[in-house]
């Protein structure tokens, strides 16, 4: 409206922030999400660990947000993906 060139900003992703970033968005379908090789050796433990406190439920190589993990997803996520960086 001010004739002025909109702004375009993006951002690079590093492998580990994309396989995360896939990872979080794969949680919130139905289907729920089956990780890559990659990010499983990335994140399997931080996984593992959701599915320990009862976060998440795993179905045919499948995780899914458990009841609980749902209520919790922002928590979760923070867990899974702690500010960028695979979870230990």
């Amino acid at each position: 409206e001010g004739g002025q060139t909109p702004v375009v900003e993006e951002t690079a992703l590093t492998e580990a922030e994309r396989l995360g970033e896939d990872l979080m968005l794969g949680l919130r379908l139905a289907e729920g999400v089956a990780p890559s090789a990659a990010a499983a050796r990335l994140y399997g433990a931080a996984l593992e660990e959701a599915l320990a406190e009862g976060l998440l439920r795993k179905e045919g190589g499948r995780y899914f947000p458990s009841r609980k993990g749902w209520r919790l997803s922002n928590a979760l996520f923070v867990k899974l993906l702690a500010p960028g960086k695979p979870a230990s």
